[in-house]
Formats: C-alpha cells, sequence, structure tokens
C-alpha cells in the first residue's frame, strides 16, 4: 500500500510511474500534480486533499475514489477506467476525452471547464451536481446516463453536439 497523509508540495510533480500497489491513498494533501501512469493498483483514494494535477491513464488502476477534495485537471484520457466514484468535491478543468469509463458517479459535487470530447462510458451518474464554465461534451456517448437534481452555475456553457446526451435543468 502506498499511504501520503498530510502531504504540502507546493511547486513539481509527484509520479508514481509503473507503481504496482494494492491501495493508494491520498489523505489531507496539498500538492501541485500527481501522476499514475502505467499504474497498476486495486484503488487510489483522495480525500480531504487538494491537487492542482491529476493524471490517471493506462487503465491500471481499477476503482478511482474522491471525497471532499479539490480536483484540479484530472486527466483521465487515452485509457480506459473501471469505475471513477466523486462526492462532496470539486472537479476543476477535467479532461475524460477519448477515454472510457465503465462507471462514473458524481454526487454533491461541482464540475467548473470540463473536455469530455468524444468521451464514452457505460453508466454516469451525476446527482446535485453544479456544472459552471464551458463544459464541452462533443461527441460523448454513455450507454446509460442518469442525471438528477442538476444545477446550472452563472457562466455555464453546455455543449453537447453529436453527443447522445440530454440535461434537464427544471429542477433548479
Amino acid at each position: 500500500d502506498i499511504v501520503l497523509q498530510r502531504v504540502k508540495l507546493g511547486e513539481g510533480a509527484v509520479r508514481f510511474n509503473q507503481t504496482i500497489a494494492n491501495s493508494i491513498r491520498l489523505e489531507q494533501v496539498d500538492m501541485n500534480a500527481v501522476g499514475f501512469l502505467g499504474t497498476k493498483a486495486k484503488s487510489l483514494s483522495i480525500t480531504d486533499g487538494r491537487l492542482r494535477a491529476l493524471a490517471v491513464k493506462g487503465g491500471g488502476i481499477e476503482k478511482v475514489y474522491i471525497r471532499n477534495s479539490e480536483v484540479g485537471f484530472l486527466n483521465v484520457s487515452e485509457s480506459g477506467m473501471p469505475y471513477i466514484s466523486v462526492s462532496n468535491s470539486k472537479l476543476l478543468e477535467p479532461h475524460f476525452y477519448e477515454g472510457f469509463i465503465d462507471q462514473l458517479s458524481i454526487v454533491n459535487s461541482t464540475i467548473e471547464n470540463a473536455e469530455a470530447f468524444d468521451f464514452k462510458a457505460a453508466t454516469v451518474v451525476w446527482d446535485n451536481v453544479t456544472l459552471d464554465g464551458e463544459i464541452n461534451l462533443t461527441n460523448a456517448h454513455v450507454k446509460d446516463f442518469r442525471p438528477t437534481r442538476l444545477k446550472r452555475g452563472p457562466t455555464l456553457n453546455l455543449i453537447t453536439t453529436g453527443s447522445n446526451l440530454r440535461f434537464d435543468f427544471s429542477a433548479e
């Protein structure tokens, strides 16, 4: 297992490239950039943290959990991910393009300025999610899309050209 607790790093990146672990836990961290490229692990958990950039590529992490955190530039592009769960968090400029996620669940959270063009997923569940800034879902295709209690942020520019995703903000 890899555990980082109460770590604060201002500049530079921490890379766990090609790492093999049972689980990876980042708890109460304040870090600039963390990369998991080609990493193999059953789970990656981020709790009560702040990451300005997080890259998860290579499809070797089975489950990603983000709780009570602020994560910028979450990048899971160009790879497959079985499961991502986000709750009570803020995702700033996540990138889900040209990738596939079996299940993406976002609850009680905010998404700002997302790029998810050519994104594919089996199941996406969004409950009590605020969308703000430019949310680019061009050519995004999800087999089972379940948005509930979505909220429109003050600067929302939602782009869904070529996607099969439909949004209803009437419950705001």
